[in-house]
């Protein structure tokens, strides 16, 4: 393959799991599993901070690898290669080393030449047709008139032969390739036919001649047993034979004449003198036979005349004439005339020579699979290291860390594909973590916290495949590669070939450190698909060996498969990354450099459908399986209630198959005659003593047996097949449980698996209950806890019953709160001017009694909530009446708004009220300051005149009156004022400043009550002076000398930085009276920040709790998910993983 025709295939997705997500491997792999089963692999990179440290002792881990010939891995290659062996070995076999001829100035592709002329009908075909010019085109040489001819010539030279032995011509059978397609071994014949005419007829003679009669004879025994050959000279005297060792066309073998048993045997009267024939190392070289005594003719003749009867025979003529040309074969000392053999032979082969049944023998003999070699040195990471830092330097030129990813990855696929270069490499594969420890850290030898962390994750593949939900924790035992990791200690170019995992489970790994390697995949679905394609490229490879894909030693080019329509997908997997194959997914890959990786199996619940047929498609290919599928199954199926739900499903899915199978197959052994059963606790067994020997399956459900001495046991699916001695009647079942506990286990998982349905259903039906027909609170939370206990897979279900229950809660405390009137502060005063607002006015509680009736389910504070309503109506009732008198009676309108405010539902009659009971205290309060106008001062009038603003239209005449007298009082009032105004001194200053002291005005709140009295009984004090003074005269002259006061005290502290000169007792008064004045509004001032602070944070409870009441279950849950994203400890759900392009 060149460099450029390599195209990269498309990359497979990656993920990226959030926090939460990376806390559950299996899970998170089931989430991405609709995604990955498209590509077949996926990569997963961990969050940024999960770094396990590397925990393997470097200074013990030594290991040997395995090498590599990256020309022989490539399917298509190899069977060239497997080719060329086939024809060396062929002429190897017939004395001659095959060389590769010149055409046209470089070697002969004799492979090619081979495909070529069977793709155009086969040597005499395309001689007849005279098709060569188009072989010698197709085959890229120049059309010229030598080299037709001499691809003929060639072919018929060095591939006709082969031609015609693997027709079966000479050999009068099936092809060595028929043969080789055979699985039953080839029946042995007996010792007789075995053996060659001429061996039999020597074994004859052998026995009919009495050695220890003759002392001459003696001399003609061997010590080995068994028969020899023997030949003897024309001539009476025993001669040496001089081997010719011309090489020439023309050279004769020895002229010799081999004994011919006789049918009976006669004394032997003459027998003269015998010698051994030494050969030098020259003559031995080319001698046809071996070394053997020679016996005079005329001797043996005189013995036996019958021995001499068509001494050699041709096994194709049944002649013995024309023996110059008679060849003894090397392996059986079968005679064939060299014009008799298909094709004929002109010249003496040099070497060994087998005849064409000896070859067939050869070829018979099962080949062994491909596999790679160990290397002869053992290494430590630093010395295995240091050699493929070298070997890719010293190959592209560049330091390791500098050569493109790219540019690796052409060469490789070139290097696959060439048949002329080759490069070997070594990879330390499948290094067992129990030997050489993990990578990862295990609670065993955990130093610090970091490590005990690591130790304890899910994603450390030691864990990993016996998590609870996984199914091979389920698996007895420990399995070196599936439940315990194996390492991966890769240089540049080391491989793997296309395969899927044992049992097409999933598999994953992490590379720990080092540089890339790159991953390709196939989806599951297209499996089939890509075996088909494998066995179209190289059905050679598949002829001998079906189960070829099996053992991990075949490579073709993604680009061939997506040619042929198998999707493929790429992906580099740096250090720190996962690569996760999915079941059955075919893949393969390469190293970019010197990296270590560690591997594990593992299994979801979904992989069982695949686990079941696979175990089927190893008994076709009469592959061993690593456990026992079914013992798998129904161990798991002893104890549903411990089993994850959607395990439980696909558990009894399949065991529904399994059983219904077995039942099925029983009852057809009892139909033909099988009656004996009994008992057998298989699991107790070694897996080799309860393997079938006809398909290599490990039993556990039943299995038959027979009685006879072998006691061979096979499967249920193989008996008919058990044993050919035993009558199917003396055959025994055994079986691990009768049908009908295998149905009690059945019923079990059923009431698991269907346990989801059936709450499921339970749910539905509360949720879509009618009004008559609602369950209480109680009962959905009941659902909730039933879930979770269950543990039931998150769905859509489960979170609306879970938002109805959260509705449900939320409806119920804001009820409570209505009701039990616990989030609010009330006053005492139904006119206060409080800015705190009711929780809910009356369309707002109208809308949420309708509220309750559409929820799900009944709450105990619903009934409440209706009392309220009731009551709400009762008090509009009421209201309407009494605004509708013309004189409301006080004491009613102040028992309504008591009422009112005991509701809490702001009512629109609620401020009507208010201003009938304002307009009643404040007639009242006319008609008590009227009866006694003396001590009625003018403020307290105009007080009253400026409450009149607020009062309806229907006591507007009243209002104007009293406007009118209060005017008439405030001209009578400055007039007094012009006739006796108050004339200030000193001493009166002083005066009032006591009087002011005396009665502890300044202790009261501005514009107070309190104030407004003592200021009016430090005016009459003062009135005693002789002369009368009003409560304002008597105000503003205080307000004047203490502002006065500040003034002068705050230019003398600027002017000399500190207080004036000696106090006199006016100024210490006033001083003491300024303090008390400022304290009150400190005070003041700090209540009414405290007063309106607290009355924001009841406006907020109050708009909040009012927000609430309002919103719909969708509101609810997108407040509650805004919420969850804007705090921080609670993330919101990814949806189906998020694919990192």
């Amino acid at each position: 393959m060149e460099e450029h025709t390599f195209m990269p295939p498309p990359e497979a997705p990656v993920f990226e799991p959030t926090e939460e997500e990376f806390q559950d491997p299996l899970a998170f792999i089931t989430k991405i599993r609709p995604y990955v089963e498209k590509t077949g692999i996926c990569k997963i990179r961990p969050p940024p901070d999960w770094q396990p440290p590397f925990s393997v002792d470097v200074e013990k881990f030594r290991f040997t690898p395995r090498v590599q010939k990256l020309n022989e891995l490539e399917a298509t290659t190899r069977v060239k290669f497997n080719f060329l062996d086939a024809i060396a070995k062929f002429w190897e076999l017939q004395g001659t080393n095959l060389k590769l001829p010149m055409v046209d100035k470089k070697n002969l592709d004799i492979f090619k030449l081979y495909k070529t002329v069977h793709e155009e009908g086969g040597y005499e075909f395309v001689t007849t047709k005279r098709k060569w010019p188009v072989v010698a085109r197709k085959m890229g040489y120049l059309e010229t008139k030598s080299v037709p001819a001499c691809l003929r010539n060639h072919y018929e030279k060095l591939l006709f032969p082969y031609d015609v032995f693997q027709s079966g011509l000479m050999t009068g059978g099936d092809t060595p390739t028929e043969t080789k397609r055979t699985t039953k071994p080839r029946e042995e014949p007996d010792g007789r036919m075995r053996k060659s005419a001429r061996q039999i007829r020597q074994e004859q003679v052998q026995l009919s001649i009495d050695y220890s009669k003759n002392s001459e004879l003696k001399k003609l025994q061997f010590l080995a047993p068994g028969p020899k050959m023997t030949a003897v000279c024309e001539s009476d005297d025993v001669k040496e034979e001089k081997m010719d060792t011309s090489t020439s066309d023309d050279y004769q073998p020895s002229k010799s004449i081999k004994i011919e048993p006789a049918a009976e045997s006669k004394d032997v009267k003459d027998v003269k003198d015998v010698k051994d024939v030494v050969y030098t190392e020259d003559e031995s070289k080319y001698q046809r036979r071996r070394p053997v005594r020679k016996a005079s003719k005329k001797m043996l003749q005189d013995h036996n005349p019958e021995l001499f009867q068509d001494d050699y025979l041709c096994h194709m003529c049944s002649s013995g004439d024309d023996g110059q040309c008679l060849l003894l074969c090397d392996g059986c000392d079968a005679s064939f005339h060299t014009y008799c053999l298909i094709p004929p032979i002109t010249t003496i082969p040099k070497g060994e020579w087998r005849c064409p049944k000896c070859i067939a023998q050869e070829y018979d003999k099962p080949v062994e699979i491909y596999g790679f070699e160990q290397s002869k040195k053992e290494y430590d990471l630093q010395s295995f290291g240091e050699m493929a830092d070298k070997f890719k330097s010293d190959y592209f030129g560049l330091p390791p860390e500098s050569v493109p990813y790219d540019v690796t990855e052409k060469e490789f696929w070139r290097l696959i594909g060439s048949a002329d270069e080759e490069v070997s490499v070594e990879y330390g594969a499948d290094l067992h973590t129990a030997v050489h420890g993990s990578g990862f850290p295990v609670n065993e030898n955990v130093n610090n916290n970091i490590e005990e962390f690591y130790a304890n994750s899910k994603w450390n593949l030691n864990n990993l495949p016996s998590l609870p939900n996984s199914v091979l924790s389920h698996v007895s035992g420990n399995i070196s590669g599936m439940k315990v990791p194996w390492l991966y200690v890769g240089m540049c170019f080391s491989s793997f070939c296309w395969h899927t995992e044992d049992h097409w489970s999933y598999s994953i790994n992490y590379l720990h450190w080092g540089e890339p390697k790159t991953w390709y995949g196939i989806p599951g679905d297209y499996a089939e698909q890509f075996e088909k394609v494998v066995q179209e490229i190289a059905p050679e490879l598949f002829e001998a060996h079906p189960d070829l894909l099996h053992h991990l030693v075949t490579i073709v080019n993604p680009n061939v498969l997506m040619s042929k329509g198998v999707p493929v997908v790429r992906t580099n997997q740096e250090a720190g990354e996962f690569i996760v194959t999915f079941p059955r997914s075919y893949h393969a890959g390469f190293n970019q450099g010197y990296n270590l990786a560690e591997a594990v199996n593992f299994a979801t619940a979904d992989w069982l459908s695949m686990g079941h047929l696979c175990v089927s498609h190893y008994r076709r290919m009469n592959r061993t399986i690593v456990f026992s599928h079914e013992e798998l199954v129904c161990k798991m199926a002893a104890n549903p209630e411990n089993l994850d739900l959607s395990l439980a499903k696909a558990i009894y899915d399949d065991m529904v198959s399994m059983v219904d199978h077995e039942s099925k197959l029983q009852q057809e052994l009892k139909d033909k005659g099988v009656v004996q059963t009994e008992r057998k606790t298989f699991e107790l067994l070694p897996d080799d003593e309860r393997q079938c020997v006809v398909c290599n399956t490990t039993c556990f459900l039943s299995a038959v047996i027979c009685r006879c001495a072998d006691k061979k046991l096979s499967c249920i699916q193989c008996a008919p097949d058990h044993c050919s001695e035993c009558g199917i009647t003396n055959y025994v079942l055994r079986h691990r449980y009768n049908l009908e506990e295998l149905h009690g286990m059945l019923a079990q998982l059923k009431r698991r698996a269907d346990s989801f349905d059936n709450w499921a259903s339970e749910v539905r039906r509360s949720l879509d209950a009618s009004a008559q027909a609602k369950v209480s609170l109680a009962t959905l939370r009941e659902l909730v806890t039933t879930a979770e206990q269950s543990h039931f897979p998150e769905c859509d279900l489960l979170e609306e019953v879970k938002a109805a229950v959260a509705e449900a809660e939320r409806c119920g405390n804001v009820a409570t709160q209505l009701v039990t009137k616990k989030h609010r502060t009330r006053t005492a005063d139904v006119l206060s001017n409080s800015t705190i607002s009711p929780s809910l006015n009356l369309e707002e509680l109208q809308e949420f009694c309708s509220q309750l009736q559409r929820l799900p389910c009944v709450i105990d504070q619903a009934e409440l909530v209706q009392d309220l309503m009731n009551r709400v109506e009762s008090f509009q009732g009421e209201a309407q009446d009494i605004l509708r008198e013309a004189e409301p009676n006080a004491v009613k309108l102040k028992q309504l708004l008591d009422t009112a405010i005991a509701i809490d539902v702001d009512l629109p009659e609620i401020p009507k009220l208010k201003q009938e009971l304002h307009q009643c205290r404040w007639l009242e309060k006319v008609e008590e300051t009227l009866q006694d106008t003396r001590q009625v001062s003018l403020d307290i009038l105009r007080a009253l005149l400026d409450e009149a603003t607020m009062l309806s239209r229907k006591q507007d005449d009243f209002c104007d009156l009293f406007r009118v007298n209060v005017i008439a009082m405030e001209d009578k009032s400055d007039c007094l004022k012009k006739r006796s105004s108050m004339v200030w001194s000193k001493q009166k200053d002083l005066a009032l400043l006591k009087e002011v002291a005396a009665e502890g005005v300044l202790i009261h709140k501005q514009r107070s009550r309190e104030r407004g009295v003592q200021w009016q009984k430090v005016a009459d004090n003062m009135s005693v002076m002789g002369q009368d003074i009003t409560t304002r005269a008597v105000r503003d002259h205080y307000k004047m000398i203490s502002k006065k006061y500040r003034a002068r005290m705050a230019r003398e502290e600027r002017a000399t930085g500190e207080g004036g000169a000696e106090l006199t007792e006016d100024k210490m008064l006033l001083e003491e009276l300024i303090d008390v004045e400022d304290e009150t509004d400190r005070q003041m001032e700090n209540e009414t920040e405290a007063k309106n602070q607290r009355i924001e944070n009841e406006r907020g409870q109050a708009l909040e709790m009012r927000e609430r009441a309002m919103e719909r279950i969708g509101q609810t849950r997108k407040r509650m998910g805004g919420a969850s994203e804007s705090g921080g400890t609670v993330q919101k759900r990814r949806r189906s993983g998020e694919i990192m392009e």
